[in-house]
This record gives C-alpha cells, sequence and structure tokens, in this order.
C-alpha cells in the first residue's frame, strides 16, 4: 500500500501493518486515435476508509480522483504513463490535508500468459501542509487469476524524507466490463510499512 507522512517527528521511526483502504473505480476507454499512438484511459475512483487512521494507514475519511492512462506497447513490454488529481476529505485525525498531483512512469512485460511483471516511478504531491511530495520506485507480480480476478504483489522504496521507506503490499482486484468500453472495479490493499514520519503536526 502507498502511505504518506502527514504528522509526527522526524526523529521517530513507525512500522506499522494492516488493512489498507478499498477502492471503488470506473474506467473508461477512449476510441483509437491512430495505429501508432498510445491507448488512453480516463478513471475516476472513490476510497473507502477502512484502514486504521489512529495507526497511521489512512486517514479515516474518503477520498476521490481522477485520472489519465495512456499505454503503448513497445516490442515484448507495454509502456505506461498516468497522471491524476485527488480530492481529500478533510480530517480530524489528519489536519490540513491537501488535493494533490501524481504522477507515475513504468513498464511492464509478460512472463506466461497469466503472470507479469513491471517497475513504475511513483511521484505524489504533498498530501498535507506538514509534509513534501514523495518519489518512490515500484517493482510489482501481477497474476490474473481469472478475466475478472486479479492479484498483485509489489514492493516500495522510497527516495525522499515524507516517502516510506520500504513498504510491501498485497493487492486484490475485481473488474467487470459492463460495455465495450466502460468497466469498473474494486480494491482491497494488505500491506505493511515502515515510514519515518515529518515534523510539526499540531493538536
Amino acid at each position: 500500500m502507498h502511505a504518506q507522512n502527514v504528522g509526527g517527528r522526524n526523529s521517530a521511526t513507525v512500522s506499522e501493518r494492516g488493512i489498507g483502504d478499498a477502492t471503488v473505480s470506473a474506467t473508461y476507454e477512449l476510441p483509437v486515435f491512430a495505429e501508432n499512438l498510445p491507448f488512453f484511459d480516463i478513471a475516476v475512483d472513490l476510497k473507502l476508509p477502512l484502514a486504521d487512521e489512529r495507526s497511521g494507514l489512512g486517514t479515516g475519511r474518503p477520498d476521490a480522483g481522477a485520472q489519465l492512462d495512456a499505454y503503448l506497447p513497445s516490442g515484448p513490454f507495454n509502456m505506461f504513463a498516468s497522471v491524476g488529481y485527488r480530492y481529500r476529505h478533510r480530517s480530524p485525525v489528519y489536519e490540513r490535508l491537501n488535493d494533490s498531483v501524481n504522477l507515475s512512469l513504468g513498464a511492464s512485460g509478460s512472463v506466461s500468459d497469466v503472470l507479469q511483471v513491471g517497475l513504475k516511478y511513483d511521484f505524489r504531491e504533498a498530501a498535507s501542509a506538514y509534509s513534501g511530495d514523495t518519489h518512490g520506485l515500484i517493482p510489482y507480480l501481477s497474476w490474473s487469476v481469472s478475466p475478472a480476478w486479479s492479484l498483485v504483489l509489489y514492493l516500495v522504496a522510497g527516495s525522499t524524507a515524507d516517502s516510506a521507506d520500504r513498504a510491501v503490499g498485497v493487492q486484490f482486484a475485481h473488474q467487470h466490463r459492463h460495455w465495450a468500453a466502460i468497466r469498473s472495479s474494486w480494491v482491497v490493499v494488505c500491506g505493511a510499512t515502515v515510514a519515518r514520519p515529518m515534523a510539526g503536526r499540531n493538536r
């Protein structure tokens, strides 16, 4: 699961484990403009606050986001990039939460008909007035259990003071196609994170 620090002391190291938030989303596949251009999707999502905010695993409030994804097959690999915007419902636990922009860039390749490996660079704008931007590398393994179900194992290596130092996660996702160009999905994430919280949270 992705974790960003929004409060605490610089010198403290915090380790937390637990279930993450759940996400429901809908994606619209844009028509293909030309043969050599990337494929584009527009996605909207709603975060359901299942994570324990008292342990720092979530804010305890729902969020909403919109994102544009691009995919470009290149030989045995698939290149992808995303840009998104997230609205954060204000939380009594984490003060001065901000809306933010997120960007990602990566590549994936098929190991078999049902297994895929990939590497993604992830940038997220500061989630609160007390934290900074985060950057991280995310290697992952995706298993298509069936056409509707998938399981993703991933690691996170943060590279800034406000990123999770290390994280490991398991993501379960179910996807349903309603019409030719629209699909919906829900996702539940479980993981463990080791992070160094940011200073300056006022109570």
